[in-house]
């Protein structure tokens, strides 16, 4: 392939690739190439035919870039095959004439490879392997013809297409080829999880910054009066100034100077420690595996890596305000090495960090930007002058910028036309930018309505799908929202709830607007997008998008603006609690979850802090449906504290609102008596469980499912306060009543039996326990699968009643293996992990006390010595995370003194 093409064609099937196809063209971009394909044309007046388009377009581009699918696509009309090439006229050459031994038609799509043989183009092939298509199949695609031409492009042609089988492999495979570069160190690759790619020659007017920046980091004074890195510069300025962008480019530009090149999302606490959790994933390669890591793990080794590694480049993003100040000066006293950079708009640092304050670029820099970043546009005789006006008008912030260029490039329109435009609606806006206010911004008044008319002419222009996204999504937090959303049931049920009842007037379009993929990649077109990969909580990528949060700033305030109800933000609401379907504690759902988590959060509070719930009622009882799955959610992961949290704010809204009685508000109820049970408040929870249960018993009757939940619940927390016989009676009558209303493989069925079996181990009843516990284990691994957490809970349960029956063998080795597998589901820190340690503990003291008596001392030794480390990884980890307090660490304080007593004898 040539040395960096400037003109790249992107083939491919719309409907197969076309999503990945659009991300390539945002990545080339970035690199400053142009990526075409067969959707980006317009008519040629000299191009009668599809395949004309096709044939000039290739001619003057400079490589193509094949992305094959299982799709094959249309063919064109057969009129057109038989038509001259244009360009070979002196020596006619008909399309027909090229086709491969043994076609008699090509799809348009394989026609474009065939084309640029023709014309010597270089072709570079990829093959997505175990890639869906993006949508449907058509009448016009054609299997075999598809198999045909991939057998024909590796048996006969001899090209072997380099496969990928997700976008990043793709990206990579793709940059490897177009910027070759010979690997000398055959060790891993650099860790990197950036959030932008380099602008490369769209970089404009920083030069100074870039010196100022590389020269505080290589200063090499160690900073007094902190114990942190050394080499520690904080970038400051308004925001939307292009800080983030800065610290990227230089990452980039200086990338041969680090091991690894890392970012973190500094807004709040909270998102701050998440991101850093997330660095196992760019940072695996470095690490020891971390698949059965939990939080606190992952954490220790992404700090221990820093530690042992000081070159690296990590970036702090977006520190606003105090509580994130705070808790990046906590986390800076963790790293004493590495290059370190902080963005965000405060000023004031310690000493041993060096501000930088970021102006905004010159109008002879914004004006550069302009001219180099609208290839779109249409020409004009005073295009430099117009650019330096532009640039003047959009105040130099690189935000701004950025959406005027999107704009010019999309409407194909001269620089005067934007600039015309512009003026007008600065003109009709000024009125309305005095009523709304925005702190984030920052800077004067001028410079608040500057990024107010930007912002509303390029919504001005927005298509209804493309503006029902950025309506929703201003309500999400600022961080990446998972593409997968647009294509899950969740948003089929809202397009749905549109076209039924539509209440978000998004414009006076006559077509209702639907949530497509479509939606996302024009809001990415216009520049109020960008894609941003997502990770889940094992540091797995998968594509996402960012709003910028000054473009959600400004879009919630123009909508409470129109209207203080704001339906769109109920809509958001609602989208999101739909997002939540499935069982939340089934692995299978964790990858789709968790990214949600965190705009849960956020929306959840942001629906409840705005303004008094009983302001909007119903907007506040869809947000405690927010709470309540964080509850769950928390909970499932072992977070008991936090689940606490949100099942209280949950109940709190609902008993508020619904009042005390209301079934709604009883559920929540027992969800939050669970998890202070959980925490040791076994009273608390059982008065409740009293209560709802005698509630549910007047209203709707003993077997009625509420009644029968609330029974098994009192018998827990009963069996909690080793009120062991009455827990077996009480329990004993619910599973048969379970059994007989709702089933035998239904899920409260299932746990009412489970809790039957450890009921009867607790009162000594283990013959009648264990075929309890084994059939039950069975159905739950028939019903839910092994890595369900009710499984591993059943799988526990059976190797407690067998240590207790002295089948020592079978107790230890079902521990072992449930061990694995809770380590590798649930986390090495889940309490359900620390219980079954202190199960396999007492099972190996009972093999130990075993091994002595038959006198084979050095056995029981070495299982004594396992048997300890077990208990002191129990206690020692549930202390840390759940507090001394919690119910189990009074059994695993005691198990610890009995082994440790035991070893000095």
């Amino acid at each position: 392939m040539k040395p960096e093409p400037q003109r790249l064609f992107l083939s491919r099937v719309s409907r197969d690739l076309g999503s990945h196809a659009e991300r390539l063209r945002d990545t080339l971009a970035a690199t400053g190439r142009e990526g075409r394909s067969q959707p980006t044309f317009r008519q040629e007046l000299d191009a009668d035919t599809t395949l004309e388009m096709l044939n000039q377009y290739i001619c003057e581009t400079d490589a193509v870039l094949g992305l094959l699918g299982s799709l094959s696509g249309a063919c064109p009309a057969e009129h057109s095959v038989h038509q001259t090439i244009p360009g070979t006229e002196s020596s006619p050459v008909t399309y027909q004439s090229l086709l491969p031994p043994g076609f008699t038609r090509l799809t348009y799509t394989q026609w474009e490879i065939v084309l640029a043989w023709f014309w010597k183009r270089p072709v570079n092939l990829y093959l997505a392997t175990g890639h869906p298509p993006d949508g449907p199949t058509s009448p016009d695609d054609d299997p075999a013809l598809q198999a045909q031409w991939l057998d024909y492009l590796t048996r006969v042609r001899d090209t072997h297409p380099t496969p990928f089988a997700n976008y990043d492999q793709l990206e990579a495979r793709v940059l490897r080829d177009i910027f070759p570069k010979p690997r000398t160190d055959p060790g891993p690759p650099q860790a990197c999880n950036l959030p932008y790619r380099s602008l490369r020659g769209l970089f404009i007017g920083r030069d100074a910054a870039m010196d100022q920046l590389h020269q505080t980091l290589h200063s090499g004074a160690r900073a007094a009066g902190i114990h942190m890195s050394e080499k520690c510069a904080a970038l400051h300025g308004l925001g939307g100034i292009g800080k983030t962008r800065l610290a990227c480019e230089y990452a980039w530009q200086h990338a041969s100077d680090y091991e690894a090149l890392l970012f973190l999302n500094a807004e709040t606490p909270a998102s701050l420690e998440s991101s850093l959790i997330a660095l196992t994933g760019p940072l695996v390669h470095h690490l020891p595996d971390l698949t059965s890591a939990d939080d606190p793990a992952r954490r220790r080794a992404v700090l221990a890596w820093l530690q042992k590694n000081p070159k690296f480049l990590l970036i702090f993003d977006n520190i606003d305000d105090a509580p994130a100040s705070h808790a990046v000066r906590d986390l800076l006293t963790e790293i004493p090495h590495g290059h370190l950079i902080l963005t965000g708009r405060l000023p004031v640092w310690p000493e041993g960090v060096t501000p930088l304050h970021l102006d905004v670029l010159t109008p002879e820099d914004s004006a550069r930007y302009l001219l180099a970043a609208t290839p779109e546009r249409r020409p004009h005789p005073e295009d430099e002058a117009q650019a330096l006006l532009l640039g003047e008008q959009l105040g130099g912030l690189s935000l701004l910028l950025i959406q005027a260029s999107a704009y010019i490039n999309n409407h194909a329109l001269t620089l005067l036309a934007y600039l015309e435009l512009w003026q007008a609606n600065h003109e009709r806006l000024l009125t309305e930018w005095d009523e709304i206010r925005s702190h984030y911004i920052g800077g004067q008044q001028e410079t608040q309505r500057t990024v107010f008319t930007t912002w509303q002419t390029t919504v001005d222009s927005l298509p209804p799908n493309a503006l029902l996204l950025l309506h929703l999504t201003a309500w999400f937090a600022p961080d990446p929202i998972p593409e997968a959303l647009l294509t899950d049931e969740a948003t089929e049920e809202l397009n749905a709830a549109l076209a039924a009842s539509p209440s978000l007037p998004v414009s006076s379009s006559p077509s209702l607007p639907v949530l497509t993929p479509d939606s996302l990649t024009r809001l990415i077109r216009s520049g109020l997008a960008t894609r941003q990969d997502v990770t889940d909580e094992r540091g797995t990528a998968a594509p996402g998008f960012v709003v910028h949060r000054v473009l959600q700033l400004v879009t919630r305030l123009r909508l409470f603006a129109k209207n203080p109800e704001s339906p769109f933000r109920r809509g958001a609401v609602e989208w999101l609690d739909a997002a939540w379907h499935g069982d939340i504690e089934h692995p299978a759902t964790w990858h789709r979850l968790d990214p949600l988590a965190t705009h849960t959060q956020f929306l959840a509070n942001l629906a409840v802090e705005t303004e008094s719930p009983k302001d909007d009622p119903g907007l506040a009882l869809w947000a405690s449906k927010l709470l309540r799955n964080l509850g769950q959610w928390h909970r499932t992961k072992g977070r008991i504290l936090e689940a606490r949290d949100a099942y209280m704010n949950a109940f709190t809204l609902r008993r508020n609102l619904l009042g005390p009685e209301h079934p709604n508000t009883v559920a929540v109820h027992m969800s939050l008596a669970t998890t202070l049970a959980a925490l040791g408040k076994v009273a608390e929870a059982e008065h409740v469980f009293r209560t709802t249960l005698s509630d549910s018993e007047r209203k709707s009757g003993r077997e009625h499912p509420d009644s029968l939940r609330a029974q098994m619940n009192l018998a827990t927390s009963l069996a909690i306060q080793g009120r062991a016989c009455e827990a077996e009676a009480l329990i004993r009558t619910v599973a048969a009543d379970l059994r007989r209303v709702c089933g035998t493989e239904h899920p409260d069925t299932l746990r009412a039996q489970l809790n039957l079996a450890a009921a009867l181990t607790q009162v000594g009843k283990c013959s009648e326990a264990e075929p309890i516990a084994r059939a039950v284990l069975t159905q739950f691994e028939h019903v839910y699968g092994i890595d369900h957490p009710d499984t591993l809970f059943a799988c526990t349960n059976l190797a407690a009643v067998l240590r207790i029956q002295g089948k020592l063998t079978e107790a230890e080795l079902t521990l072992r293996i449930v061990l694995a597998d809770r380590e590798r589901v649930s986390g090495a820190d889940h309490p359900c992990t620390l219980r079954v340690c202190y199960n396999l503990s007492l099972t190996l003291e009972k093999l130990a006390d075993a091994a002595r008596t038959a006198g084979e001392p050095e056995t029981a030794q070495r299982l004594l010595e396992e048997a300890l480390s077990h208990a002191q990884r129990a206690r020692d980890t549930a202390r840390s995370v759940l507090g001394a307090e919690n119910p189990d660490q009074r059994d695993y304080e005691a198990q610890v003194s009995d082994l440790e007593w035991k070893r000095r004898r």
